[in-house]
């Protein structure tokens, strides 16, 4: 995708996104227009992936954000007790740069789970309205080994105007 191209689509989804808030506030009696209809996609990130040591980080599918709300749903599961733990980082993509970018701000700034805490499944959820264009989600396992390991599945509700 040449700059143009791609200025473009970042304009096309801000459009989008203004479109949102605007349905947003009108749907609760705020005024400022719209019109649209809020709706939520679910996509799958993680089925229940195996982070031991190897590998020792995973990353979820890529899901188009569209510069809207999104919300994240996990369960982690560990195996063995021994001082094993991961880290949750959320990433965007940037189509100028051709890079992943960890987002490391409000919630997400450090987001960690240790094998006692998630021994038997944790089931948690994180709402953003921290937003891209495109997100994936980075775990890193620190201190897994093929006895001590994280077992993780999720998915992520996506809003969009429709």
């Amino acid at each position: 995708m040449d700059f143009n191209a791609t200025i473009q689509a970042a304009f096309e989804n801000i459009t989008k996104r203004l479109r949102v808030l605007e349905a947003a506030e009108a749907a609760s009696g705020g005024g400022g227009g719209g019109g649209g209809v809020l709706s939520w996609s679910s996509v799958q990130l993680f089925d229940a992936v195996v982070i031991d040591d190897a590998p020792i980080v995973a990353y979820s599918a890529e899901v188009d954000t569209n510069y809207c709300p999104f919300v994240v749903y996990l369960n982690i599961d560990s195996t063995g007790v021994g001082g094993h733990y991961i880290f949750l980082t959320l990433q965007f993509y940037d189509a100028i740069s051709d890079a992943w970018y960890n987002f490391n701000q409000d919630i997400w700034a450090t987001i960690a789970f240790e094998d006692v805490a998630t021994s038997g499944g944790l089931l948690v959820s994180y709402r953003s309205e921290q937003s891209g264009m495109r997100m994936r989600l980075k775990f890193t396992g620190v201190a897994t080994t093929a006895l001590l390991y994280f077992t993780i599945s999720g998915w992520a509700d996506v809003s969009e105007m429709v």
